[in-house]
């Protein structure tokens, strides 16, 4: 079984960017992860073990736009997302979608491997 880094990797590789190609690698990994879906409302939350820290992941981001001198402001905009939704993801109250990272790590000028990395240190 792959890890989460190995599907980012060969996701990068094979340059696959479609809603459906990120959908149904996400959907993989969470089904790697032996966890269960649970719909509340029209919202699907994933139940189970986190494979990773919300809030480490928040303060990588936060550390990564200091480090490149940005505001919060900036690095939404390049993102395509919303200043709060990247302040609650800053902050370890939301966990990003597949999607959010990779335009996240994109808006860093990084490889979504690259982050990775640095939540698995």
């Amino acid at each position: 079984m792959s890890s989460f880094g190995d599907k980012i990797k060969d996701f990068e590789r094979n340059n696959g960017s479609t809603e459906y190609e990120i959908h149904k690698v996400r959907h993989e990994i969470i089904s790697a992860k032996n966890t269960t879906a649970v719909y509340r409302g029209n919202r699907k939350e994933v139940d189970g073990n986190m494979p990773y820290s919300s809030r480490k992941l928040g303060l990588i981001i936060s550390t990564e736009r200091s480090a490149r001198q940005m505001s919060q402001e900036q690095l939404s905009a390049l993102a395509g997302i919303s200043r709060g939704h990247l302040a609650a993801l800053e902050s370890g109250k939301k966990s990003p979608s597949l999607k959010t990272f990779w335009k996240l790590a994109e808006a860093l000028s990084m490889k979504p491997s690259q982050l990775l990395a640095k939540l698995e240190d």
